[in-house]
């Protein structure tokens, strides 16, 4: 059973750790990637102890390809909200997948998921055409399967949750 967000840090750890030298941690203020470099793993910190933010985290870790992983925060500018209309649409254009990927994590671990369009001031109008976004997106992962490592992280998840295994049950490269 997963109860917190310690779980899926776990989960998260036990599967990716020791294979792509990253550890996922809580207790951030804000979510933060740093790659691995000389001499030390790779860290991802989410905020506080939120499981959505470390289902979100371990998201963006997933569909991140390799350069991306060399990069602090996979080298993505941060453009804190109220956001330019276009700006907006470029968040919601490369959230799409890392939201619909937390929402499918969020199911296997049997958590509650929320669209965050990370700008309160948005609209009921514009949150349903992003939720919109969501759904299609998560309807293509199911139709087509997801990528290696997001499928990995998923089915442990669902192993967990369901009982048939414990996180320390887990072995790394069986999943």
């Amino acid at each position: 059973m997963i109860r917190s967000a310690s779980d899926i840090r776990a989960i998260f750890n036990r599967l990716f750790a020791a294979r792509y030298r990253i550890s996922m941690q809580g207790g951030a203020d804000e979510p933060l990637y740093l790659p691995p470099a000389e001499g030390r793993s790779g860290t991802i910190m989410h905020t506080r102890d939120f499981t959505a933010s470390a289902l979100h985290e371990a998201a963006h870790w997933c569909l991140a390809g390799a350069r991306r992983r060399r990069l602090a925060d996979y080298g993505y500018p941060y453009l804190p909200p109220p956001r330019p209309r276009p700006a907006q649409a470029q968040f919601f254009r490369s959230e799409r997948r890392v939201q619909a990927l937390e929402a499918l994590f969020a199911e296997a671990a049997g958590q509650a998921f929320c669209v965050s369009l990370d700008d309160f001031s948005i609209g009921e109008a514009r949150r349903q055409v992003f939720e919109r976004m969501v759904a299609m997106e998560i309807r293509c992962w199911r139709a087509n399967g997801l990528p290696p490592r997001a499928a990995r992280l998923y089915h442990a998840l669902l192993a967990v949750r369901d009982g048939q295994t414990s996180v320390h049950e887990l072995e790394a490269s069986a999943l």
